[in-house]
């Protein structure tokens, strides 16, 4: 089953792993309840909220980092920053964003797939058009715009 977490403790993990924290580490540092030790490398969180959160889900918090996950509340503003922290897409540069929905993204195989992991229940990932290289144009829709279709 797919890990759940909150935005903030995905924005706290996708900062460590793209500040260069290997998923080892960490997932070793959330195991022994060490993760503020990483506020040398990023001080722009308080990890000592991740160790909070993390207490008697040691393993949930594990998977979520070595498999992916899904965040419990993702808003749009959320959604695009991660999708820049996790995968270094820009807002008007390699997607568009409109009020409840994102346009026109490329994404590898390997990104669809975290992709659709990671919305949760509140988006959904439609491939709107097959490229030749096997990456998928794709939309993420909210659901409310799904229930009207």
């Amino acid at each position: 089953m797919l890990s759940t977490i909150s935005l903030m403790d995905a924005y706290m993990i996708e900062t460590l792993l793209s500040k260069g924290v290997e998923k080892e580490k960490l997932v070793q540092a959330v195991q022994t309840h060490t993760v503020d030790q990483f506020v040398e490398i990023d001080g722009s969180y308080d990890y000592r909220e991740l160790n909070q959160a993390i207490t008697g889900k040691e393993n949930m918090y594990q998977e979520a980092i070595e498999d992916g996950y899904a965040i419990s509340y993702l808003t749009l503003y959320g959604l695009k920053n991660l999708l820049r922290m996790k995968f270094g897409f820009e807002e008007n540069t390699d997607y568009t964003t409109f009020e409840r929905k994102i346009e026109d993204l490329v994404v590898t195989p390997a990104q669809l797939d975290t992709l659709t992991k990671l919305v949760g229940k509140i988006w959904t990932v439609k491939i709107t058009a097959q490229k030749e290289d096997d990456s998928v144009e794709i939309s993420i829709l909210h659901v409310s715009l799904t229930e009207e279709v």
